[in-house]
């Protein structure tokens, strides 16, 4: 099978037939994406020139004409995708659905990658990293486009990171105890 990918928006008027999907962090491991998209199906793996794996606590990507973005190509159904919808904040704000277009045996299809609407950079928490580089291993990716994507992201480090609703009430609720008893 032969994959290309080019990073020009696809012209979505119609409901697609089939869902392709395009990961790049934590959705990268296999056994998380068993989990959470029952229905997915590996089709294989791309290499995007021009952009970058970068952080802002959490998995995002960015322009970068210096860079390699290491792609997971999926096959994925209609509640697969209203899955990742949730899970990665769409609703909410957090991400934004893309459809880029994808070539598969020269048939024009569109490509579905999510990508944040912050500009902070911040690393990512060990767990995380650790899925993400799980990911890595499983579509067989060189391990240095994560390292160098960690490097880039220690040297821009700028603004707040991303967490986790249920770790921000953690947060508030440790620093509000924190000032009662230190009070």
């Amino acid at each position: 099978m032969s994959i290309e990918l080019m990073c020009d928006q696809f012209d979505q008027k119609e409901p697609f037939d089939d869902i392709y999907y395009l990961s790049y962090g934590s959705n990268l491991n296999q056994e998380q994406m068993k989990n959470r998209c029952s229905d997915a199906r590996v089709l294989g793996k791309v290499i995007m020139p021009g952009f970058r794996l970068i952080f802002r606590g959490v998995a995002d990507f960015c322009q970068d004409k210096n860079s390699d973005l290491c792609l997971g190509v999926w096959k994925i159904s209609r509640n697969d995708e209203e899955r990742l919808d949730e899970y990665e904040g769409v609703r909410g704000g957090l991400y934004r659905k893309i459809y880029w277009t994808m070539s598969i045996n020269s048939k024009k299809i569109p490509a579905l990658i999510y990508q944040m609407n912050r500009s902070n950079i911040n690393l990512p928490a060990d767990s995380y990293l650790e899925t993400i580089k799980n990911g890595f291993e499983d579509f067989r990716f060189d391990l240095n486009f994560l390292e160098e994507s960690l490097v880039y992201t220690k040297k821009n480090t700028k603004g707040n990171s991303y967490i986790k609703k249920s770790n921000r009430r953690k947060q508030l609720w440790t620093s509000f105890t924190k000032k009662i008893f230190l009070h």
